[in-house]
């Protein structure tokens, strides 16, 4: 199979070596001209990137499948990936969305990992075995808004796991942090009608708990950083997209579906930008929740 990637980040290229190793064909979309639709393309850019993109280079690709890879809510709409390729490409694009636990430096030295493809379409399993490998393993799932979702959450709540981190709080608080998010999420998604299939753990339970437990994780450094230094100088730090970052700006709207307490903390950190007295109102949120 031909397959274009939009985006040739880390995570990008990780995918394309994942493709190129099951004998496909792969090219990476050079930012210039038309996205070439081949016959799937890969979404591998930060979600706030994703609709300027398939807006002005997406033309071709209303008869592509898709294959989703970013993880986050656009900041001016509140849309996750799928609603955002669905309202620009049309609500019957072959759509699918790859998620799960997964550091792009661990699947290129090929550490045994477990994912998600999420869709609904007769090329699921299909679409699953262009990437699948005997250490990159890809489990099938019709819960494709959950897991979105839950792939954008994990990383506001590894913020508060890196909160914690550099505070000095340890693993008992982390997770505390950590099954608190999970009941948040599950809340949420029952408010909105995510279903969420049994079969999706491993993108919703298992990517939650690697990015909310491991430095690696851009958000949990992030998260870290807050607590010792002001916003602008831990995104220096980081020098990456900060998934989390934007989607914190998300939760004042989907609080008002369900309560999130540990998302508004996170966002309330960011907005007040404060590190000197974080210290203080963490130990007592911690506490309480």
């Amino acid at each position: 199979m031909r397959v274009n990637i939009v985006g040739d980040g880390v995570w990008g290229t990780a995918l394309g070596k994942l493709l190129v190793a099951n004998g496909h064909e792969v090219s990476f979309w050079n930012q210039k001209g038309q996205i070439d639709s081949l016959d799937a393309v890969v979404i591998a850019i930060p979600t706030q990137a994703i609709r300027s993109v398939i807006k002005n280079y997406g033309h071709n690709l209303k008869k592509a499948v898709i294959i989703n890879s970013a993880k986050g809510i656009e900041k001016s709409s509140y849309k996750l990936p799928f609603q955002i390729v669905k309202e620009l490409l049309g609500a019957e694009i072959k759509y699918f969305t790859l998620i799960g636990p997964s550091f792009a430096r661990e699947v290129d030295c090929k550490m045994p990992t477990l994912v998600n493809l999420g869709g609904r379409n007769g090329k699921t399993l299909e679409i699953c075995n262009l990437f699948e490998t005997d250490y990159f393993r890809v489990r099938p799932t019709r819960s494709v808004e959950a897991l979105e979702l839950a792939g954008a959450l994990k990383n506001v709540y590894a913020i508060a796991c890196g909160i914690a981190d550099g505070l000095g709080f340890k693993e008992n608080t982390k997770a505390k942090l950590i099954t608190i998010a999970y009941e948040e999420f599950q809340k949420l998604a029952l408010k909105l009608n995510y279903k969420i299939d049994k079969r999706a753990r491993p993108g919703i339970l298992g990517d939650l708990v690697l990015t909310c437990s491991s430095i690696e994780s851009r958000n949990f450094s992030f998260g870290k950083a807050i607590a010792k230094y002001s916003i602008k100088e831990s995104i220096e730090k980081i020098n990456s997209t900060i998934e989390g970052y934007n989607t914190a700006f998300s939760i004042a709207h989907f609080s008002k579906k369900s309560a999130m307490p540990l998302g508004k903390f996170v966002f309330k950190v960011i907005r007040e930008d404060n590190h000197k007295k974080i210290g203080s109102k963490f130990a007592d949120f911690v506490k309480k929740i």
